[in-house]
This record gives structure tokens, sequence and C-alpha cells, in this order.
């Protein structure tokens, strides 16, 4: 998978759009919380303003991010509280979302076509055509392309869609026009136009926007109120009419009772005439009646009587057409209107169980009652009935039980509650919606009203709309309830809508003409400013003379200033005479005087004798030739008598006005004394290089002659077929006792030099103290026994671990053991001891009971090359050894120190790290054998030196096997050597006379057929850096001059018993 990260430009576009996509849903949020509850449209959508400016700054792309932004908004305000979704489907909200991208693309391209580029908007024309595009031209495209695509889905009739088109474009108008200047100011191109107008044009614009915003939402606060209280007015009155209305059949109810009271024998004629001015008073009234109360006794002369008055047909039945079934009846007997309500005539009333119970409370209760909802008997459509009864009683009953008994029977209303409620409120406002609900008992029943009645506080269908209210309604001991509701816009005196739209479009006129004022303005402004520049710039220009005189005269101020006060030389003002006027701190330490002190005086009076004459001769030149002039040192004298060497610079300056002296000298005393002593180093340096060079080459001049010496020496002692004499070979080994020697002195001298010059190197590792010190001690012992002095080492406590360089840490050793037996008595000991320090170091001391030492020669102990006045006492030495023992102990971390007593002897105590690591294993010594186990081997031997070549072959006969072969020249040895390679040895030496000796083993390693030819150095230049050399060019071993016969045996036994044999 490819892991590369996006090229740069994506980044950017990426972030863009996410801007666009998350200013444009905030901003289209905040729009639409001004939306009308109705239509969802808000008056000012700056979203629109926001998005054209996103695309006439940031380029068309940016419209993916504005058709995000519209999705999001779908998203988050469809069928919420705002209401701004409609319902709509997906293909709808399709529309909506292209629309607003389309919109600001319309726009951008537009803004291309007829706006001066790239959009400054600094000609009033330009900021017009801005405006007219931005706003009116632009927003024609989503409200026109959205609300055709509901009225296409059906959301939206014939006569919805202008208007809410209009709205649409009007609030997608008036925001683009605010919003879009205040958004270039923060998106708009070229930014250095813009940028500025964030304070001049979009601070004031977005004030004036949140004002605007605050203002429209309190006039829709208003409005609110207003139909809040329009409404509540209108449902008070509607209710009212209601209640008189229902009152009315009540009070028709109560007449025909009052009728029965004054007449025990009421006419079927007397009813009609009683009953239809009522009838022609109320609406919505279906039967006004007389119900009479008939014992079953009764029924047939009942029946027969109310034929006998015309009622041909007229019987008592129960509801469905059966006989009553009772032992009485209460029967329909007069009935108006007749027409429609004859088939009630002779219906017993106690068959139907509603109208029973409301007969029976109307009896028992003496008041007018009331029953459920129920279809009446003579309806034929499907509307609800209401039967309000009224009792008329025999007499004058007191109790329940003597009313139910003089009961007579029942005058009665019937009520089509559909027809009853639309004559109540045909004086109400159309607006409402109005429903009656009976709710005797907890139960709820719609009597009549509209179908969607709401529940009481169920939230309106608008969200900007009052809720419904609930009217309790007491009829004839029936629980009602009127619910009234608004199904529309409450209307208002001037509309409520209007208010917002006027006080929206009257602010956005106000802010654009005020946007336009300030771009114009801002505009015209940063062009007078570059006017101005330029203006400015010529001005400059031609007073460029006095600004440049203006400059010249502060910046000498100021740099007279920045040299008096900061300056870390000494710098003196004076006349043209010398005479001192102003002088900086510096020149008073120089000269160490106060400015009181030197005001008054003369340059010249501060310098040595031997310079005044020449400074006065300067200053003289100075005033009649001008210029400057730089002299050498000039020695100032300070009043205590020093003397300071200071580097002078004198200057004449001159003016119209006046003239004078500036001095500038700085104290190089210190340099002077640095650059001598910079010499002396060198020197010394030097000195130590050709000290170095002088030992490296009397090393290498000494070390010739005494490998010669002891060479032969060795060989003279190792020769048992012609054995010496035993006085001639103590001679001999007294040869060879003075050679070793003398070889010492010259290593120590060596070491001497390498540790003062910084070379030599050390190995620092783990060893264990017994075995360096029992080796050490090994060394001595012959010496030990010729002076008749005993050597005791106590190694405490066992297994003791130092870090240290073996060989150093066992030169060391040597030495100091060394000395304890040459300053010794006859008969005398030495004591080798150790203990551990607290600090976590051994410390290792060395005693002897010989000479001692005072306290003088103690303070002189570690000065190379002083005995300590031993030179005259006969005993060997260099005075070098202890010196070199305690820088070798320094080097290797510890310390080596000394106390004696004169005549009792001395004590060396020599501290180093311990280390808890395990000691490294020493390597064994090798000892070769009298005749190696190998065959026949060649060695080669490339040396100019025929003494040493005659030494080298004496060694090598001990090895009867080996047949040896020497070249005086580097380049016959090669020859020799590449004509036959196998098994075979090579020994070279460093310095020939054709080649080096370092040339010579790079040409061996670089030919394959020589490369593995194992390769022995013997070389007199005992340098540890010719060593390390020739070891990383490839050399097997180094051997330095004069040799160890032992020694060299045992290389060449090593390293030719692992070839092969090759004759």
């Amino acid at each position: 998978m490819d892991h590369r990260p996006l090229p740069r430009s994506y980044r950017v576009l990426a972030r863009r759009l996410a801007v666009v996509w998350l200013v444009y849903t905030l901003v289209g949020y905040a729009s639409l919380s001004l939306a009308d509850p109705v239509h969802g449209i808000s008056p000012l959508y700056f979203a629109a303003g926001v998005a054209v400016a996103f695309v006439a700054g940031w380029g068309p792309g940016m419209a993916f991010g504005i058709a995000a932004g519209s999705a999001t908004l779908l998203f988050l305000t469809d069928d919420s509280s705002l209401h701004v979704g409609l319902n709509v489907g997906w293909l709808v909200g399709l529309v909506w979302i292209a629309g607003g991208a389309l919109q600001a693309l319309v726009a951008g391209a537009l803004l291309r076509r007829f706006v001066a580029w790239p959009l400054v908007l600094e000609r009033p024309g330009d900021v017009l055509r801005f405006f007219l595009i931005a706003g009116p031209v632009a927003s024609l495209v989503a409200s026109l392309l959205s609300t055709a695509a509901m009225g296409a889905a059906g959301l939206l009739d014939a006569g919805q869609w202008p208007r809410l088109a209009l709205a649409w474009w009007a609030g997608d108008t008036l925001g683009a026009l605010i919003g879009a200047p205040i958004a270039l100011t923060l998106v708009g191109r070229p930014r250095e136009v813009w940028a500025p107008r964030r304070t001049t044009v979009g601070l004031p614009l977005l004030i004036a926007t949140v004002v605007l915003m605050l203002s429209i939402g309190q006039v829709q606060r208003w409005d609110r109120q207003r139909e809040q209280a329009a409404f509540a007015r209108d449902a008070a009155a509607t209710a009212d009419s209601v209640r008189l209305h229902l009152q009315s059949y009540l009070d028709a109810l109560e007449a025909l009772n009052g009728v029965y009271i004054a007449s025990e024998q009421v006419t079927r004629d007397e009813f009609q005439r009683a009953a239809r001015p009522w009838l022609r008073s109320l609406q919505g009234v279906r039967a006004l009646g007389w119900h009479e109360r008939v014992p079953r006794s009764d029924w047939p002369a009942f029946e027969a009587r109310q034929v006998a008055e015309g009622m041909a047909g007229y019987r008592l039945f129960d509801l469905g057409g059966k006989p009553p079934a009772g032992d009485e009846a209460i029967a329909m007997r007069y009935v108006e209107p007749l027409a429609g309500n004859a088939v009630g005539l002779g219906f017993n009333v106690l068959s139907v169980p509603q109208a029973r119970a409301a007969l029976l409370e109307a009896r028992a209760q003496n008041q007018p009652v009331a029953s459920g909802p129920m279809r009446l008997i003579q309806e034929t459509a499907q509307q609800k009935g209401v039967v309000v009864y009224r009792a008329v009683y025999a007499g004058h009953p007191g109790t329940r039980e003597e009313r139910m008994a003089a009961t007579r029977g029942a005058v009665f209303i019937s009520l089509r509650m559909e027809d009853t409620l639309a004559a109540t409120l045909r004086s109400a406002p159309s607006y409402l919606g109005v429903c009656l609900m009976d709710v005797a008992a907890g139960a709820q029943a719609r009597l009549a009203g509209d179908t969607s009645c709401p529940e009481p506080g169920q939230a309106a269908a608008s969200g900007g709309e009052p809720g419904p209210v609930a009217v309790p309604l007491a009829f004839a001991g029936r629980n009602w309830e009127l619910r009234i509701w608004p199904r529309g816009p409450v209307p208002l005196v001037g509309g409520a809508a209007a208010n917002t739209w006027l006080f929206a479009g009257a602010g956005v006129f106000f802010s654009t003409a005020l946007g336009a004022l300030l771009l114009v303005m801002s505009a015209r402004t940063w062009r007078i400013e570059e006017a101005v520049r330029e203006r400015t710039l010529q001005l400059e220009i031609e007073v460029g003379e006095r600004r440049r005189t203006e400059a010249a005269l502060r910046e000498s101020e100021q740099r007279f200033r920045a040299i008096f006060d900061h300056t870390p030389v000494g710098v003196a003002y004076a006349d043209p005479q010398g005479g001192i006027l102003q002088v900086n701190s510096g020149f008073c330490r120089m000269t160490g005087r106060t400015p009181g002190e030197l005001a008054g005086m003369r340059l010249t009076d501060l310098l040595h004798a031997e310079d005044r004459f020449n400074a006065i001769e300067l200053i003289s030149r100075l005033g009649r030739q001008g210029g400057a002039i730089l002299d050498g040192d000039w020695r100032v004298l300070q009043p205590v008598g020093q003397v300071r060497h200071a580097r002078v610079h004198v200057q004449l300056l001159q003016s119209d006005a006046s003239s004078g002296i500036v001095c500038v000298a700085e104290d190089v005393t210190e340099r002077q004394q640095l650059r001598r002593a910079e010499a002396a180093r060198e020197i010394a340096e030097a000195a130590n290089r050709a000290k170095s060079e002088f030992l490296s080459r009397m090393s290498h001049e000494l070390r010739t002659p005494l490998n010669a010496m002891l060479g032969f020496a060795q060989l003279m002692d190792m020769d048992s077929q012609n054995a010496l004499p035993l006085p001639q070979r103590q001679r001999v080994e007294q040869i060879e006792r003075a050679g070793w020697h003398l070889l010492e002195m010259i290593n120590d001298v060596l070491d001497l030099s390498r540790i003062e010059a910084g070379t030599l190197r050390l190995n620092l590792e783990p060893l264990g103290l017994q075995e360096i010190v029992q080796s050490a001690i090994v060394m001595v012992e012959p010496q030990a026994d010729r002076c008749q002095v005993a050597i005791r080492a106590a190694v405490h406590p066992p297994g003791l671990v130092v870090l240290a360089d073996a060989t150093r840490l066992k030169q060391l050793l040597t030495n100091l053991l060394t000395n304890a037996v040459k300053y010794n008595r006859p008969g005398g000991q030495v004591v080798l001891s150790s203990r551990m320090l607290g600090e976590g170091d051994v410390a290792i001391d060395v005693s002897d009971d010989g000479l001692g030492m005072s306290a003088t020669q103690l303070s002189e102990l570690f000065q190379p090359f002083n005995r300590l006045g031993r030179e005259r006492s006969g005993t060997e030495g260099t005075g070098i050894g202890l010196v070199i023992s305690q820088r070798l102990a320094d080097l290797m971390g510890g310390t080596l120190a000394a106390r004696s007593v004169e005549g009792q002897g001395s004590t060396f105590t020599l501290t180093l790290p311990a280390s808890s690591a395990p000691p490294s294993s020493p390597p064994e010594a090798q000892v070769p054998d009298t005749l190696s186990g190998y065959h026949q081997r060649r060695v080669i031997y490339i040396e100019d030196n025929r003494t040493n070549v005659d030494v080298m072959r004496g060694i090598l006969e001990q090895r009867p096997q080996v047949r040896f072969e020497s070249y005086a020249t580097a380049r016959e040895g090669l020859a020799a050597l590449r004509e036959h390679p196998e098994g075979l040895l090579l020994l070279l030496d460093m310095h020939l006379p054709d080649m080096n000796g370092a040339d010579v083993l790079r040409a061996l390693k670089a030919d394959p057929a020589t490369a593995d030819v194992p390769v022995v150095m013997v070389s007199a230049d005992a340098l540890a850096a010719q060593a390390d050399l020739a070891m990383h060019l490839g050399a097997e071993r180094y051997l330095a001059k004069p040799v160890d016969v032992n020694e060299v045996l045992a290389v060449v036994d090593d390293l030719l018993g692992a070839q092969a044999t090759v004759w």
C-alpha cells in the first residue's frame, strides 16, 4: 500500500472544503432560527452570501463544501422544530442541495464576467453590480429550482408556489447582500486588499447584522404575542357564542315546560303553536316534543285516543319496533316539526339506555338533563345526536321519590350536534378549528366539529402558532369540552410575516447601503494610501539631500554617543591643538585617570617621552593637511608609572562651524603579552619537538649497535658446541647486563618523552594483582640475590583486581622494587603489601629498611634526572625512574607517594582503582624449544645493515630447518618473495635505502600472491606510532631492536609452525 502523503495542494483543498462545510452549516443553521413557522423560509439567509464569498475567494471547487453544508442543514432541520424540511422527499432534497451550490457557482461566474477582477470593489459601479449579482440575480437559482421541484412533487399547490418562491428569493437576496461582504473580508482575494477591510467593513456589518437579527427576532416575538392574544380573544368569543347558543336550547325547553305547568291538558295544536317560534329562531334543532308517561294498563286507551286525534296508525313500540316490555312506557306523543320526525311517534324512550338514563335523571333532579351521544331514531345520516329532557310533574312534589311518582311526562329537544355546532360557529373566525367533546365520567367522545380534534396541551401544527385551548361547558347535566385551535396563521392587521419581511428588508437596505459605502471608502482609502506611499517616496527623493544631511547629523551624534558610551576602546575628543575636551570610560581606564584629571590636559601629555615628539608632529600635520593618520603602538603613562601599550587612530573632524580631533586608542598591552606568551609557547613546543626527534634519533642510533652487542652476546652464551670458558662467560654476562641496562635507560628516556608529549597510550583492563606482583618479583630477584636483599610479598586480601595497564603496572612495580633493592643494605629486606581503601581503591606499599631519605630529598624526589645526591654513591641510575612511575600512576587513575626516615628506610605507596570485573588472563611466556617440531621453512630478511643481518643469521642458525635469505634493498627482497611466496616468513626493517618499510608492507598486502605471507617488523624505531602503523597495515609482530633471541625464536616458531613445508 502506498503511504505517501498527499500533495500540499490537495491538503489545502481538503482543509478549505472542511472550512466551507462547517461555516456554511453554522451560518445556515443560525439563519434558519429566524425562519417563519409556516413555510420555514428565513428572511435573512446569510449562508447564501457566505457561499458566494467562498466561491469568489477560494474558487468554484468550494461548491462541493456548500453542497455538503446544504445536505447537513437538510438533515438537521427536516421535521424539526424549525420546520424547514416540509417533509420533502429525497429527490426534492437533492434539488435543494444542488440549488445552493449551483447558485454560488452562477454568482461566481457572473462576478468574473461583469465585475472587475481581481475582486477589489473600489468603484461604485463594481460595488453595485456585485450586490445585484450576489443578491437578487443569483438568488433566483435556488428559489426557482427548489420551489419548482416541490411543486412538481405535489408538495405545493398552484397558489402557494409563487408566494414560497418569492419568500425564498427574498431571504437569499437579503442574506447575500449582508453575508457576502462580511465573508469576503475573511476569504477574499487579493488578501492585501480584503484583510484590512475586516475592521473597516466586516466588523461594522457584523455588528449591524447581529443588531438586525436581534431586532427581527424581537419583532417575531411581538408578532407571536399578538397572534397569541388575538387567538385567545377569538377563542373566548367563540366559546361564549357556543355557550349562549346552547343556553338558548335550554330556554326553549323551559318554555315548553312552562306550557305544561300552565295547562294540565295541552292539545296538539297548542303544542305546535308553542314550539314553532323556537324552531324558527333556533338552528341545529332536530325536534321539539312531548313524551307522555303511560302505565301498561292504559296503553290500548292511549293508542286509541291518539288515533282519534288524527294520528292514524299510532302505536307504542320499543327500539327495534317491538312492543313495550315494561310496566310503563314514556312514549312520544307530540313532535315538531312533524315532517321527518313522525317516525318517532309512539316510541318508548325507556328502551334506549342513553335516553332512559337521562330521562330518569331529569325526573329525579327536576332539571334539564342531556343524554349521551347517540344516533337519533329519526336520523338518516351519520350525525351524532343529543336529546335534552325536562320532566313535567303533577302538582308540586318535593322529594326524589315524589317526583318519580308524580311524573306526567317530559318535554325534550333533539339536537343534531354537527348542525348545532355549525350553527353556533357561523360568526367564528375561519382560521379556528373547533370540536365539541363529551368528557362525562372521564370518557371522551367527539360530539361534533373537526375530526382532527387535538388533545389539550398538544403542540400546534406549526411551531409558531398558539396551541389548542379547551373550554369546559356544563350543559344540561353533561360535562362537555369545547376545543379550539388555529388551523392556519392567525390573521393580524398588517400580517405577522409582513412585519418581519418589511423590517428585514429595511434593515438589509440600510446595511447594504452601509456596506457599499464602506467598501467604496475602504477601497478609496487603500488607493489613497497607495498614492500617498508613492507620493511620499517622491517627496523623499525630492528632499533627500535634507534628509541625508539630517540623518548624517543624527547618525554622527548616535555614533559619537555609542562610541563614548559603549565602545571597549578608549575614545577622546580634543581640539585641533590636542587639548582634551571629552573622554569615555575606556580612555579613563587605559590612562588610569578620571575625566576631571584629563580635562585640560593634552593628548601628548599622556604619552611616553620617546613617543611624545612623534605625536606632536602628527597632530600638527593633521591641522595642516587634514585626513586621518594611523600610527603604530604608542606607550601611555599612567600616574603610578605603569606603561600601557596602545594602538592609536587619530582623525581630524572639520565642519563649517568647528573642527576637532578624535583619538581612538586600543589597549593592546594584554594582546602583546599574549603574543609574547604564544611566541614563547611556540618556541617551547619547537624545543619539545626537537627534543622528541632527538630522542627518537638517539634511540634509533643507540639501538642499532646495541642490537649487535646484545645479539652476539646472547648467541655466544647460547652456543653449546663452542662453550666459552667460565671467565669469558662471566664477561659475556657482564656485557649483557650492561647492554640491557643501557636499553632500560633508553626506554626510560623515551617513556618520559612520550609522557611529557602526551603520546603514551595505555590499555586499562582488570588485572589480578597477585600475578603482576609475582612477575615483577621474578624480574628483580637476581639483582636482590646479588645485593643480599630478601623480597617478601603479602597481597591482601587475596584475589585483588585493579584497573591498570598490564605492561606499565609491571614496569612501575619493577622500578619500585629495583630501587628498594639498590638503595638497601646487605641483609636487608623489601616488603610488598596491599590493602583495600574505603574509596574503592587499592593501595600497594613497597617498603625497605635501607638508607632512607631526608625531608629535603623527599621534596625533590620526583624531579627528572635528580638522583638526590646518590650519583656519587656508585649505584647506577638515571634519576627518571620514579618520575616515570609517578606519571604512569597518574595516567592509570592512581597516585604514587613516598614517606621516609633517613637511615631507617622508605615506603612508596601506589594507589590504583579497584575493579569488580574478572581479571584478564595474562599472556603465557613463550619459551622456545631447543629444536622446534616443524620441517623445512624459508625466512627472508630485508635489512640494509650487515651487522643486523649477521645477528639475525646467528639467531636463526638455532633452527637448522630454516633456510635464511637476506636482501639489502626492498626491490631485491620483493622479487625473491614473489618468485616463491609459499612457506616463508618475511622479516622487514622499517628504514630501507630505496623504500619505506610501511610502503613495502602495503605493496605486499595489495598483491594477492603475497597478501597471505606473514610479516614481522624488526626495527630500531621503537615509537608506538610506528608500531601501530605496521600492525594496522597487516604485520603479525613488531620487534624493537635490540631483539631478545628467545623472543625472536618464539615468534619465528609460532608463525612458521602454521605453514606447510615447501621443499
